[in-house]
């Protein structure tokens, strides 16, 4: 068999993956992560809803947008890169958009901020514990959405495994965020956002290695 003739063969073979298929899937997959590292944050932290009691409700609300948009942005275009014939490069910039407006917040909330408290805005009272939570629970959602993609055909997989990793790194932030107190928007976008990054870069390099099809 020569070349033209094996290429026509597995075309042949080939079957379009269905789009609520995909969507099921990867949908399916985040769950389970989230899941999966409330669990973790109930046995090795403490309470995984700490974070939503006696708290400003503007201030809560802030936290919940900026993760829930990051995985909302990162996991639709995870959800593009799965599937053969879809270019989300173009739109990976997009993802920038929930820390610039969260910057933005912060500079306001620091430049009004009394003498003496920027310190207290940025840092908080748990910002290890934020970086490392965050970065460590983004590793049971890539998990999961490692499996989902064994039902998948992605084409790039360094872009496809910096997906999954943009997308664990959020669903650990959101996860997360039910139990963190922290609300102030430099102490997102600096410690949730670094976390989530970190999550994204170590999904990029793991991707060629675990989201193979």
């Amino acid at each position: 068999m020569n070349t033209d003739d094996l290429i026509i063969a597995l075309a042949r073979d080939t079957q379009p993956i269905r789009t609520w298929h995909a969507a099921f899937r990867l949908l399916a997959a985040l769950v389970a992560g989230a899941a999966s590292a409330g669990v973790l944050i109930a046995i090795f932290i403490g309470d995984p809803l700490l974070g939503t009691r006696s708290v400003d409700v503007m201030t809560f609300g802030v936290k919940m947008a900026f993760t829930a948009s990051l995985l909302l942005l990162s996991g639709y275009l995870l959800y593009q890169a799965g599937r053969p014939g879809h270019e989300p490069r173009r739109s990976v910039p997009w993802i920038a958009a929930p820390f610039v407006l969260t910057a933005v917040l912060a500079a306001v909330a620091l430049a009004s901020a009394p003498a003496g408290e920027a310190h207290a805005l940025i840092f908080g009272s748990s910002w290890q514990i934020c970086l490392a939570s965050v970065s460590l629970l983004a590793v049971p959602v890539y998990g999961w959405l490692a499996v989902a993609f064994r039902g998948l055909m992605p084409t790039d997989l360094k872009l496809t495994g910096l997906l999954a990793g943009l997308a664990s790194g959020s669903t650990a932030a959101l996860t997360y965020a039910l139990h963190c107190p922290e609300t102030s928007p430099a102490f997102l976008v600096i410690w949730y956002g670094l976390g989530i990054t970190i999550a994204g870069f170590a999904g990029r390099a793991a991707g060629p290695l675990l989201l193979r099809w």
